[in-house]
Parts: structure tokens; C-alpha cells; sequence
């Protein structure tokens, strides 16, 4: 797994805000983003697909507490037309973005 600091500094993310949010977003963000990898987390892809549902039976206790910053953390730093709908999600993967 690459250093959560290093990728938070090259996006920009090191405000305390986040600091809750485990490192394992971090990563999948990254992979998602910049390779075009989705990580296996099932909550991940919930939140790229705006899987409410998904999003909230899927996340653990410590994910929970944390879903806000992590929609929060995707708003301001992922590109919008790589999640939020089903349709988008597969857009990306196709690379018609």
C-alpha cells in the first residue's frame, strides 16, 4: 500500500478533517482515480455508484462514523464524472470520460 501521507500531500488533503477517515480510502481512491482500479472494498464501490444503501449495510462500525467525510473527501477531490451513479462508474471503467 503506498504512504497515505505522501498521497494526501499530492492531493492536497492533509487538513486535520480527515484524519478519521481510515487509510484504506485513501488507497482506493487513488487506485479509482488515477489507474482506473476498483478496489475491493464494498462500501468503495457503494459510495462510487451512490449505492445508499449499499453504502450504509455494507459499512462497518468505524466506516459509519465516517461516511460523511468520506462523500465529503470524494466531492472535493475526485472528478465528478468518475462516480456518484451506476452509469458514471461504468463510464469510467469504458473510458468515455
Amino acid at each position: 500500500m503506498p504512504n497515505v501521507v505522501e498521497m494526501k500531500r499530492r492531493r492536497g488533503t492533509e487538513s486535520p478533517e480527515y484524519e478519521a477517515i481510515r487509510p484504506w480510502f485513501f488507497y482506493a481512491v487513488e487506485k479509482y482515480v488515477e489507474h482506473r482500479v476498483l478496489d475491493d472494498e464494498p462500501v468503495f464501490a457503494a459510495i462510487l455508484s451512490g449505492d445508499v444503501k449499499g453504502i450504509v449495510g455494507g459499512a462497518d462500525d468505524d466506516t459509519q462514523k465516517t461516511l460523511f467525510l468520506m462523500l465529503k473527501y470524494m466531492y472535493n477531490h475526485a472528478p465528478s464524472e468518475c462516480w456518484g451513479s451506476k452509469l458514471r462508474l461504468d463510464d469510467w471503467f469504458g473510458g468515455r470520460s
